[in-house]
C-alpha cells in the first residue's frame, strides 16, 4: 500500500494579520579579484506584510535614514494572488527612489510554482526547501538604461562572441505549511551582474547583491493604511526617478576635498601593506 499527499506550496497570507519580517540585504561592487576592496551599501529594516569591504565594516547613515523616515514608514499597497506581485499602491509622498527598496524586498514574494505531479518547473524542492534561479540574460522586457556612451557603437558580432553584461539571481525559501498553501518563513536571495568591456581575464567589473528574508512573528490584527489617497504606482518593474542618475541617494558629502584625497590615500597604504595585488603599477 502507497500513500502520497501533495503539499501546496503557493504562498498565502491570511487576511486580517500582519506578518512582520527581518530584512537585510547588501549590495558589493568592485573587481572580483580576492583581496581587491568593494564599495557597498547596507541596508536592514523590519517589513511588514498587509563603506568598504573587508577592511571596513559599514557605517550606519543616520542622516540618510532620517531624511527618509518619513516616507520609509508610509505603508503600501500591492496585489498578490498565488505568488504574484501585480499592481503597486502608494501615496505620493512616496518617492520613486523609495518604491523601487520596496519593490526589491517584493520580488522576494514573487514565487510562481508551476507543479505537476509532483515536478516542479525550473524549481527544486530539497529538504532546506524550495530553490529556484533566474537567467537575467534572456528578460523579455528588459529594464535598462545606457549612460554615458554617446561615442560608442554597438558590435552585435562582439556581443555574440562575449556578453558585456550577464547576471544571474538564486532563490533558496523555507516554507512552512498552512491550511490553505504555504507560509514563507525564510527567504536568500542572492544575485550577481558582471560586465566586461574587454575580452580581458582579469577585466570584469562585478556588482554582487544578497537579500534575507526571516519571520519574526504574526500578530492577529492588520496594519493601519497611511493617510492620504492610494495610486497606481506601476508594477515590479524598476522605475527610473528623476533625481540625479548616478547618484540617486547622495552618499558621499564632500567638505574638504585635499583632506579627503589623503584620507583616502593614506587608507590605501595601510589596507595594502602586506600584499601587492599583480596588476598594481610598479
Amino acid at each position: 500500500l502507497v500513500a502520497s499527499h501533495q503539499t501546496n506550496l503557493d504562498p498565502e497570507f491570511a487576511a486580517g494579520k500582519t506578518f512582520v519580517y527581518k530584512y537585510e540585504g547588501f549590495l558589493l561592487s568592485g573587481l572580483p579579484q580576492e583581496g581587491l576592496v568593494k564599495a557597498g551599501v547596507k541596508v536592514s529594516c523590519l517589513f511588514e506584510y498587509t563603506g568598504i569591504w573587508p577592511n571596513d565594516t559599514f557605517t550606519p547613515a543616520a542622516k540618510l535614514t532620517s531624511s527618509l523616515n518619513a516616507q520609509l514608514v508610509t505603508p503600501i499597497k500591492f496585489e498578490y494572488a498565488n505568488g504574484v506581485v501585480g499592481k503597486i499602491f502608494a501615496p505620493a509622498i512616496v518617492s520613486a527612489t523609495v518604491l523601487n527598496l520596496h519593490r526589491g524586498i517584493l520580488n522576494i514574494l514573487q514565487l510562481i510554482l508551476k507543479n505537476t505531479q509532483n515536478v516542479y518547473e525550473l524549481h527544486e524542492a530539497g529538504p532546506q526547501g524550495v530553490r529556484k534561479s533566474k537567467d537575467l540574460n534572456n528578460c523579455h522586457e528588459r529594464v535598462i538604461k545606457d549612460i554615458g556612451l554617446s561615442y560608442t557603437e554597438t558590435c552585435a558580432e562582439c556581443q555574440q562572441r562575449l556578453r558585456s553584461l550577464t547576471g544571474t539571481a538564486t532563490f533558496s525559501y523555507i516554507m512552512k505549511p498552512t491550511d490553505k498553501g504555504a507560509l514563507v518563513s525564510e527567504a536568500v536571495v542572492e544575485e550577481v551582474h558582471q560586465f566586461s568591456l574587454f575580452n580581458t581575464e582579469t577585466g570584469a567589473a562585478q556588482m554582487r547583491a544578497k537579500q534575507m528574508l526571516n519571520l519574526l512573528e504574526v500578530q492577529n490584527a492588520p496594519t493601519a493604511a497611511a493617510a492620504g489617497e492610494y495610486a497606481a504606482r506601476g508594477s515590479l518593474q524598476y522605475e527610473f526617478a528623476t533625481e540625479i542618475l548616478q547618484t540617486p541617494i547622495q552618499l558621499l558629502k564632500i567638505n574638504n576635498a585635499q583632506a579627503q584625497i589623503t584620507e583616502v590615500l593614506q587608507h590605501l597604504v595601510e589596507n595594502n601593506a602586506a600584499t601587492v595585488h599583480k596588476d598594481a603599477p610598479l
